[in-house]
């Protein structure tokens, strides 16, 4: 089981103008700016809304869930490239449940419920130990995604990772 720490939640509504002047390297802030803009006037984007192409250097660090069907244990629809190297194995139509623990998918994806309740973004900072005992630090985001703009259907996320030599 992971040992996982949350770090303190920043108040993304609070911490992050609608529009950061110059180049924001913060994997979480880039993917928040990206969904402000294809949001637009609207509650939630959909996904359809979502190219690839207009953030292909974060893609591979994203994931979309399907929460349309079962709201309790969602389905990974898409998975990036970096995150199922990270992963191991190949994590496409897993539901949440079957996530390996002490990983960063299962870290990534661990507030989930909070996000459905509040109905916005939500970012955190995580450390945690890998399977191996490799301490891993982490900063994930989960953003809101709608067909009809009213009730959150999908979940795009975004994770990056460093491993912390240290922690060993």
């Amino acid at each position: 089981m992971a040992e996982v720490m949350k770090l303190p939640e920043e108040s993304l509504e609070e911490a992050v103008p609608e529009r950061r002047p110059g180049k924001e390297r913060r994997l979480v802030l880039r993917l928040l700016d990206y969904w402000r803009g294809i949001t637009g006037d609207r509650n939630y984007p959909s996904l359809n809304d979502v190219r690839s192409d207009d953030i292909a250097d974060m893609w591979p660090f994203c994931f979309v869930l399907d929460v349309s069907e079962n709201a309790d244990d969602p389905l990974l629809r898409y998975v990036g490239e970096e995150i199922i190297e990270c992963y191991g194995a190949p994590c496409v139509n897993l539901r949440v449940s079957e996530i390996r623990k002490d990983s960063l998918l299962d870290v990534a994806t661990s507030y989930i419920s909070e996000i459905q309740r509040k109905g916005v973004p939500i970012s955190y900072g995580n450390s945690f130990k890998s399977d191996n005992g490799e301490g891993v630090l982490c900063r994930s985001i989960l953003l809101p995604l709608s067909d009809n703009n009213e009730t959150i259907s999908l979940i795009l996320g975004g994770a990056n990772y460093l491993k912390n030599p240290k922690s060993k």
